[in-house]
């Protein structure tokens, strides 16, 4: 669990210092586990900005998760990769490997944040590998933030 410290929206763009070990959204691999992705510099990044329960030297403290609506990250794995271009919205495996949560949304002036669900398809063919689809299927409309609520960040798969 995080804290909604502050929501920054699409006027904010990548930046080269804040590097992937600042993201806590990003892309899904082979093992079914988020790897965390950064902004590519100068172009458009509304993210939320978290807080932690033990302050500055809390794991989540200033960790960032991107917009998967200004965002959109590799996704799937095997042949049924290929599906929706290869491509998924930033996010994170919060609740197990079923669906995906994604940051849908931002309203900086508010300093609300809404979630959506992402779901995939996937297949194991005879003699081969797990394959699936990228999480591109929804959004289905999830639990909304604002500033200074709790928000589940999951086990870090």
């Amino acid at each position: 669990m995080g804290i909604a410290s502050v929501v920054l929206g699409t006027a904010e763009k990548g930046d080269a210092k804040a590097g992937n070990n600042y993201f806590v959204s990003g892309r899904v691999v082979r093992g079914d586990r988020t790897v965390p992705v950064a902004c590519p510099p100068g172009k458009e990044c509304s993210y939320l900005e978290m807080g932690d329960f033990a302050g500055s030297q809390g794991g989540l403290y200033g960790k960032r998760w991107a917009s998967g609506s200004s965002q959109i990250v590799k996704g799937g794995y095997g042949f049924l990769a290929a599906v929706n271009g290869g491509k998924e919205p930033t996010g994170r495996l919060v609740y197990g490997r079923g669906f995906k949560v994604a940051l849908t949304g931002v309203n900086e002036s508010k300093g609300t944040a809404d979630f959506g669900l992402f779901f995939r398809i996937c297949a194991r063919p005879p003699f081969q590998q797990k394959t699936c689809t990228p999480y591109f299927i929804g959004p289905v409309p999830w639990l909304p933030v604002s500033e200074n609520d709790l928000v589940i960040v999951g086990t870090g798969r």
